[in-house]
């Protein structure tokens, strides 16, 4: 008789940063939010679950599943996706936005991710193309704490 592993959820505040080098010679745009969530643990595997605009006509669900060698990011709302993250290498997916389907291609640059007692943190930076243009290199932290 096999035994089911339980996971443990736990309710987080999650903390994301974004900073967007778009222009070489211009300066970076950074973006940061703050949003309550929940995180899980099963195995090797994290799973970090949050809102963006939550209860508005923006709104959009993420899932950010961080194994040992690769990320994975499913956005659902007005953009959607699914994105594999993998250090050294380039992923293909296709965003569904209102104005159509259009592939994103991710050269994925660096990958880590650490966790202490009651918080963690991801971080991770990629180039990021679309119709064949580079839109810019992108440096990623998803933190969390819990409470």
């Amino acid at each position: 008789m096999s035994q089911l592993q339980i996971s443990d959820l736990r309710n987080v505040q999650v903390r994301v940063v974004s900073i967007i080098h778009s222009d070489p010679v211009g300066e970076a745009e950074r973006i940061e939010q703050k949003m309550s969530g929940s995180f899980e643990q099963s195995g090797t595997d994290w799973k970090i679950r949050y809102k963006e605009n939550s209860g508005t006509p923006e709104e959009v669900a993420t899932m950010v599943r961080a194994g040992e060698d690769q990320l994975v990011i499913i956005r659902r709302g007005g953009i959607s996706y699914r994105q594999v993250y993998r250090p050294g290498e380039i992923t293909i997916s296709a965003m569904t936005t209102p104005g159509g389907r259009m592939e994103m291609e991710v050269h994925t640059h660096e990958y880590r991710r650490e966790m202490g007692q009651g918080k963690g943190k991801i971080e991770f930076t990629f180039e990021l193309s679309m119709s064949g243009q580079l839109l810019g290199l992108y440096e990623l932290m998803i933190a969390w704490l819990e409470g």
